[in-house]
């Protein structure tokens, strides 16, 4: 399993939160990648909350691209992302929010969406 970011502070807290494991950690820029290029195929790629910080088109087609490449034919692409209705920023960060439709649209027809869910978390801070 592979995780990659731009952010090696990212990377870093989520080793440290998943403690030893499987996973290996690539810090790379997800839009102009040279390890990740180099790197085979897989069955499942998760993107854990990376596009939505993609807004510019040139960003969004070449990290969609990355990831067409990616995939395995057979494979699965799974996004969590902010839906319509969600957030409208993320670590202080604009996002760009997606529906099932905008990213099928954006994978065109190698890809056939499964499902798209809409949810909508509220956490409450007890006193």
């Amino acid at each position: 399993m592979i995780s990659a970011d731009i952010s090696e502070v990212a990377l870093t807290n989520l080793e440290d939160g998943i403690g030893p494991s499987v996973i290996t950690y690539i810090t790379d820029d997800l839009t102009n990648p040279d390890t990740l290029k180099a790197i085979d195929p897989v069955s499942i790629e998760v993107d854990r909350t990376v596009l939505h910080f993609f807004l510019e088109d040139w960003g969004q087609a070449t990290y969609f691209s990355l990831l067409k490449g990616k995939v395995l034919p057979g494979g699965y692409l799974i996004f969590a992302e902010f839906n319509l209705s969600g957030a409208i920023m993320c670590s202080g960060l604009p996002v760009l929010r997606y529906d099932g439709e905008m990213l099928q649209e954006r994978l065109g027809s190698d890809f056939s969406l499964i499902k798209a869910l809409k949810l909508i978390s509220s956490i409450h801070l007890e006193e």
